[in-house]
């Protein structure tokens, strides 16, 4: 059976390189690790226009591998987890520039299938995990409709892993917390 919820994949281009590199795939959540209800969505919904700190938040150098897999309880809450793995001290370099690229937040707006909602990005309250995490709450607001994601952006020796928790209304807090928790839990030690 294919991994349709594993969707992203790099790995090293040297023989060398590839041999020391983790296997990801097992490291992310899969459907077995979260309640019933949820599944792999089908295909995207679209294309999403961010502000450019998330984008930037993004661009990361240095990885031998990275992996990202995607859930859905019907269209809201949605879980999204990045997992990557970077050689020698770029982890915790892209770990402070995704820092910095987030905490640069303030006032954001995101585009999608013509609605726009705009709102908030501040830092979270988080317990720590692995090596440093940092957190943050995002509230966005738009025709009537508010959306709340939280991210937790932590690094465990050599891997960054990003989850994201985004659902309508009031952030869950308590269900992000354990999705975190849950993926951060499947980590490796490298």
């Amino acid at each position: 059976a294919s991994s349709p919820h594993h969707p992203s994949v790099t790995t090293a281009n040297t023989p060398a390189a590839a041999a020391r590199v983790p296997q990801l795939a097992p490291q992310l959540v899969s459907l077995r690790d979260l309640p019933a209800g949820w599944s792999v969505p089908s295909s995207s919904s679209g294309s999403v226009r961010e502000p450019d700190c998330f984008t930037a938040a993004q661009r990361t150098s240095g990885a031998a591998a990275d992996q990202s897999a995607t859930f859905a309880k019907s269209q809201l809450p949605v879980l999204i987890e990045n997992l990557g793995y970077y050689p020698g001290s770029s982890a915790a370099s892209n770990f402070t520039a995704a820092a910095a690229a987030l905490s640069s937040c303030k006032q954001v707006t995101f585009s999608a299938g013509g609605a726009t909602l705009t709102g908030t990005v501040q830092a979270m309250s988080f317990p720590t995990l692995g090596d440093e995490s940092r957190a943050y709450d995002v509230t966005l607001s738009g025709y009537g409709f508010t959306l709340s994601i939280q991210i937790v952006l932590a690094r465990k020796g050599h891997e960054l892993l990003v989850v994201a928790y985004a659902d309508q209304g009031a952030p869950d807090r308590g269900s992000f917390g354990r999705f975190a928790n849950v993926a951060f839990g499947k980590l490796i030690v490298t």
